[in-house]
């Protein structure tokens, strides 16, 4: 967390994550493969329906930017949120990487409460 004083309070800020799909691709899917495994990765990476794989993320993550640039040009501002607007299955579809509309990488403490530690002591934040 990083701070800042903003009108006499400390205002504490997140830092962004280093796992994110548009900014850190290839670390991001190493450290998956890590928590999920080899055979996930290889699955992930070449399942012809790509649909809950981090390449579907990918392209839908492109596809929002594409939206978010025509609204731009049209004078308008995209949306901020907090939501995830993709999720990327894990190894048996038990574990859920939820993505972040700026590509960040956050795992699902619903979808696995035992592995959200280990997952969080990797570096990954948590989804709740």
């Amino acid at each position: 967390m990083s701070e800042k004083l903003v009108e006499g309070k400390i205002e504490q800020k997140e830092q962004p994550s280093k796992f994110n799909l548009l900014t850190n691709y290839e670390e991001t899917i190493r450290a998956l493969a890590e928590v999920e495994g080899e055979a996930w990765f290889n699955g992930d990476q070449k399942k012809k329906n790509i649909e809950n794989t981090t390449r579907g993320a990918l392209e839908h993550l492109k596809r929002l930017a594409a939206l978010d640039e025509e609204l731009r040009s049209e004078g308008g501002e995209p949306e901020e949120s907090e939501n995830a607007i993709y999720s990327v299955y894990g190894d048996g579809g038990w574990n859920r990487w939820m993505i972040m509309r700026n590509g960040e990488v956050r795992f699902s403490r619903f979808h696995n409460p035992e592995k959200s530690g280990e997952v969080e002591t990797r570096g990954f934040k948590i989804f709740y």
